[in-house]
């Protein structure tokens, strides 16, 4: 069973599994509103990325098709391809972020990366921008109560300003 997208449409059509067409009801004699459904993805896709500024521009893509219920070809066809949103997608995503610093001087720590999303404390030390320690209470305890544990220092992925990026392990 096929029925039209179109909500005031009362026009479907029956086939068989060999695509054979058993019964249609209804008049279908509007023209499909392919761009308009099409224009509206992308400001979707822009709210989505500024919900979730670390979201993949590629899943965001596919995700808003999905929600919508973009299954038409017509209509995906329409839709400009991803390196064309891409851009727009990075352009909202700086938009959403904050701007980085340029030197480690200009270095601050907002509130949101400070506390857990349970608002826990997770910035523990952070002293003459030298030096930035994270941890929850949670995963101090855990620490604590193991003798056992596992470090990893790295020099390629430090992050900016930083010269190296130091991380332990239960």
């Amino acid at each position: 069973l096929f029925k039209c997208t179109i909500n005031k449409c009362s026009a479907y059509i029956t086939v068989d599994t060999n695509n054979n067409v058993i019964r249609t009801s209804g008049v279908h004699n509007h023209l499909v509103k392919i761009d308009e459904k099409a224009k509206s993805i992308i400001p979707g896709m822009k709210r989505k990325i500024e919900e979730d500024p670390s979201s993949n521009t590629t899943s965001v893509k596919s995700r808003t098709c999905y929600f919508r219920k973009v299954k038409e070809a017509c209509v995906v066809g329409k839709l400009p391809c991803l390196a064309d949103v891409r851009s727009t997608l990075y352009r909202t995503r700086l938009e959403t972020l904050p701007v980085l610093p340029k030197s480690v001087e200009q270095l601050q720590i907002p509130t949101s990366m400070a506390v857990t999303i349970n608002q826990q404390q997770f910035l523990i030390y952070h002293m003459n921008k030298n030096i930035v320690v994270y941890g929850s209470p949670t995963g101090l305890q855990t620490l604590q109560q193991n003798s056992h544990w596992n470090t990893d220092g790295t020099f390629k992925t430090a992050p900016m300003y930083f010269s190296q990026s130091y991380s332990i392990h239960v």
